[in-house]
């Protein structure tokens, strides 16, 4: 246990800096320096077993926390937060260990611990020609708190990084080691799950429901990745037509429009993404379109900067401006602009992991996204630009990202294409105000939405209930499964309580 150490009350911050509040005790965490990478993560196992074991006979409450990049307090709880950032092993397992239905080649498998971060994992990848399917905007986020919040990019016909995950080992208590994968398509064998000490499970609806579970299902050891073959995405980004736009926000018919992008244009996409001043909606928007292509035998790095989403001292600028010279939004928006969104791209070629690189943080930036319809975009859009009509400006811009359904229950992408509707820009009251209005509008046009985990959002456990339907009693019901109700309890905190995300039912006998 001297690899998990209590360094007592502490203030606590996430690194968007919308969550600062003290916890009793912040507990850090580490693997060990000897020892095969099989016997580093066994051990570090048992230390977390035993953490949780004594923080449940002392009936109190732990968070696990890995890059702080959650702009929500999902990660936060007073009582005890363990960070697990250094907990970054990760390998390859051997073919012997997969089943026999288990077709593909196993070097596509990865296998990462929980605080393995987007980048490691990537760069690990890319020494062997494999990448992630996916990724977000930014590689800064461990692989654990990534799926657990439904981090997604805009990959249209692919999904979120969760969506690449095929197996879990969540761990609840010193007698409850689990490795979790779907029944329908078990891919690790009975000699996996012994080599990490693990019972293996089988079930489709517990692995749909831990694999998005915002810290509630347990600890999340390691997760088994599902890779592919590296492959180069190449980058338009240029202004494209507003009739094209409102087309492709409706429909992703790629064929039906005319896009900048040289021989490539009537292919589907792999990649698409709208930017939308919503000062000025009827300018021809930014898009961010990116194809798909095979590897290279060799690679070369391009050069790179760090400004895949905006530039690094736009919104901090534009945070100055609008707070010191009140309804300046509109007309520093406007006049900046072509600073917040990226510069033109005709073409450049790079890999996942080299397009959606490092990104600066902006300090108290505000970010929400809506998952919606597809079909439903342009009315969403044209609602919410009503609403700045009718609330007042905000120092925003609004993003669109297009992703696929997912099979994971709590996930916010529950259409089958789901358009991801952001608003990014500056923290103020006036931001939160407009934000809390958005789903009584949605409602009045009947508009079926979601709201992003880990980004601003105003929902309550009502709100919850709404969205998800009864694939929330279900997702509820699967704890009951690994976990009884004092141990529910202990993975809970004030925030997810507030969402009804801490609620236990004894309806369904435990695996032991």
């Amino acid at each position: 246990m001297d690899r998990i150490k209590h360094t007592g009350p502490k203030l606590w911050t996430n690194l968007h800096e919308s969550v600062i509040s003290m916890t009793s005790d912040l507990i850090t965490s580490g693997n060990a320096r000897v020892g095969t990478i099989l016997e580093k993560y066994n051990e570090t196992a048992e230390d977390i077993a035993l953490l949780l074991s004594e923080t449940l006979h002392s009936q109190k409450k732990i968070r696990p926390c890995g890059g702080k990049w959650s702009i929500t307090p999902v990660a936060f709880e007073k009582t005890a937060i363990i960070e697990t950032d250094h907990l970054n092993l990760r390998w390859t397992p051997a073919s012997s260990e997969t089943n026999p239905t288990f077709i593909q080649d196993p070097k596509n498998l990865l296998f990462a611990q929980c605080g393995a971060k987007i980048k490691s994992l990537s760069i690990y990848l890319r020494d062997r020609k494999k990448s992630l399917k996916a990724s977000g905007a930014s590689n800064g986020q461990t692989i654990a708190g990534a799926i657990s919040c439904g981090t997604h990019g805009s990959a249209i016909d692919f999904g979120s990084i969760h969506d690449s995950v095929v197996g879990l080992n969540i761990i609840v208590n010193k007698n409850k080691n689990y490795y979790i994968q779907r029944a329908s398509r078990p891919l690790m064998n009975e000699t996996f799950a012994a080599s990490i000490k693990a019972k293996l499970i089988n079930d489709d609806d517990l692995f749909n429901a831990a694999v998005v579970s915002m810290g509630c299902f347990g600890f999340i050891h390691g997760v088994m990745l599902e890779t592919e073959d590296w492959f180069m995405l190449k980058n338009y980004t240029k202004n494209i037509t507003l009739q094209d736009a409102e087309l492709l926000m409706n429909t992703l018919q790629f064929d039906a429009v005319n896009l900048p992008t040289g021989a490539e244009s009537g292919q589907r996409p792999y990649h698409f993404k709208l930017l939308i001043n919503p000062f000025n909606p009827t300018k021809n928007p930014k898009a961010e379109i990116l194809y798909k292509k095979p590897g290279p035998d060799k690679y070369i790095r391009p050069a790179l900067n760090d400004e895949s989403t905006y530039p690094k001292d736009a919104l901090g600028f534009i945070a100055k401006i609008t707070q010191n010279i009140p309804g300046s939004d509109r007309l520093t928006i406007n006049l900046l602009e072509s600073s917040i969104f990226p510069k033109d791209i005709d073409g450049a070629e790079a890999l996942l992991y080299d397009t959606f690189s490092d990104t600066s943080l902006h300090g108290k930036t505000f970010a929400c996204a809506i998952g919606i319809p597809l079909d439903k975009t342009h009315q969403t859009l044209t609602s919410l630009l009503k609403l700045i009509d009718n609330h007042g400006s905000i120092p925003a811009i609004f993003a669109l990202r297009f992703i696929k359904k997912s099979n994971a229950l709590m996930a916010f992408s529950r259409f089958e294409h789901t358009c991801v509707f952001e608003i990014d820009g500056v923290r103020n009251q006036k931001m939160t105000d407009y934000i809390k209005k958005i789903p009584a509008i949605l409602r009045q046009n009947n508009i079926p939405f979601t709201f992003h985990w880990g980004k601003d959002n105003p929902a309550d456990q009502a709100m919850i209930a709404e969205m998800y339907g009864s694939d929330l009693q279900l997702w509820i019901n699967q704890k009951s499964k690994i976990m009884n109700s004092p141990e529910a309890a202990m993975f809970s905190s004030d925030y997810t309580d507030h969402l009804g995300l801490g609620d236990w039912t004894p309806e369904y006998e435990e695996y032991v």
